[in-house]
């Protein structure tokens, strides 16, 4: 408790490594172990819920959570900040590609819609309302390729694909619009944008597609729901009639 007492741990400390050197340097070693040791154990008490709640919401992240783990242990501390940081890319990916749906709009019969599963194939001289559900990743752009309905034997249909809510898309996801319309076109069809937020539009402008696709074919967002669907419904259904091969 007094200055004395540093000098008198100095000479202690001294005396032990002038007659025990090889064996005192084993103790900062040790003393540095055993507080690892409980840091260590503190942080696993701490963090044990959360590490239980992780295993019973997802496995796959409680996967990638043992397997960081056991490259901290077994391999280094710097190793597994890689391991977790690709698993977490890898997850996301996942996510997003698997988290991406495909739903029909259905109207009802109080002007409302009801959602059901896209048909197995495109129905001919009608109109068809889809919305996607998800994240335009990249990744996610073939699970929702898979989704659609067949346009197989289908023609002079209408397909309205309802984007509202995304801010922007990907490279990916406009390279599946552009084929999705040329598909649709070579079987007399028609593709329509509804709900499409102030970004993507700027997005479409920049890269040409909604000069592909008509500026009257692209439904801005508007304020009030389901306004732009409406718009659009009645284009739709107006060029139906003024194409219809009867």
């Amino acid at each position: 408790r007094t200055r004395w007492a540093g000098i008198f741990a100095g000479i202690i400390m001294g005396a032990l490594v002038v007659a025990a050197g090889s064996t005192a340097e084993i103790i900062p070693l040790a003393a540095l172990a055993g507080l690892l040791i409980v840091a260590g154990s503190k942080i696993i008490a701490d963090r044990w819920p959360q590490a239980v709640r992780t295993w019973q919401v997802s496995k796959i992240s409680a996967l990638a959570m043992a397997a960081t783990f056991i490259v901290a242990i077994v391999v280094s501390l710097q190793m597994s900040i890689y391991v977790g940081v690709f698993f977490s890319l890898l997850l996301h990916a996942y996510s997003s590609a698997t988290r991406v749906s495909l739903v029909e709009l259905v109207p009802t019969d109080d002007g409302g819609f009801k959602e059901q599963p896209v048909p197995g194939r495109l129905p001919s001289s009608r109109i068809t309302i889809m919305q996607i559900r998800g994240n335009f990743y990249f990744a996610s752009v073939y699970a929702l390729e898979s989704e659609l309905p067949s346009i197989e034997g289908s023609e002079h249909a209408v397909v309205i694909l309802r984007l509202r809510g995304h801010s922007s898309i990907g490279t990916t996801f406009l390279n599946w619009l552009r084929r999705y319309r040329k598909d649709l076109e070579s079987t007399g069809s028609r593709l329509m944008l509804v709900g499409v937020e102030a970004g993507v539009i700027a997005q479409l402008e920049r890269t040409g597609f909604i000069d592909e696709l008509g500026a009257a074919n692209v439904f801005p967002a508007e304020a009030t729901l389901q306004e732009s669907l409406g718009k659009a419904r009645k284009a739709a259904g107006d060029w139906l009639d003024a194409t219809s091969p009867d």
